[in-house]
């Protein structure tokens, strides 16, 4: 019952640049930057991403994120309740099912955290992207058949 909870949790915590947030940087992060590059820690200490200022901006970027996620994932099931589109619709499922697995694997295993759904929601909209791709081509035919021929 709490995997499914957690699996639940972790396909709908989705928000990215968590990387950009003040609570994400460590002092793993200080130390291996002093390790790798001794001469830049105080370039990095003094940035805006160590000094949070670009959480603004990251919260931006991921309120947009997340609105192009549900809305492609809206879209995609409105493209799938048409039936017109057959392999597309395979592929649409086929996403779903690792979209599910993956937040069963990271949120059953490992907990809830919105990074590990946010590095697969372009999945979504890639589906999305099929659907409009096969609309057009759909589309082009039709209009090349409509065209008079001329001798």
């Amino acid at each position: 019952m709490s995997s499914a909870k957690q699996t639940l949790l972790q396909l709908a915590t989705l928000r990215t640049g968590e990387e950009m947030r003040l609570h994400a940087t460590t002092d793993l992060d200080t130390y291996a930057i002093q390790r790798v590059w001794p001469l830049d820690l105080d370039a990095y200490r003094i940035s805006k991403q160590f000094m949070d200022g670009l959480r603004p901006l990251a919260d931006a970027f991921a309120r947009v994120h997340t609105t192009i996620f549900w809305l492609s994932v809206a879209a995609c099931l409105l493209f799938a309740r048409t039936g017109r589109f057959v392999r597309i619709n395979k592929f649409l499922v086929s996403a779903t099912v690792f979209l599910v697995i993956n937040a069963a694997v990271c949120g059953a295993l490992a907990g809830v955290f919105d990074r590990y759904q946010s590095r697969v929601e372009w999945i979504m909209p890639l589906c999305l992207i099929a659907y409009i791709c096969c609309l057009i081509r759909e589309w082009e035919r039709g209009v090349a058949r409509q065209e008079p021929i001329h001798p």
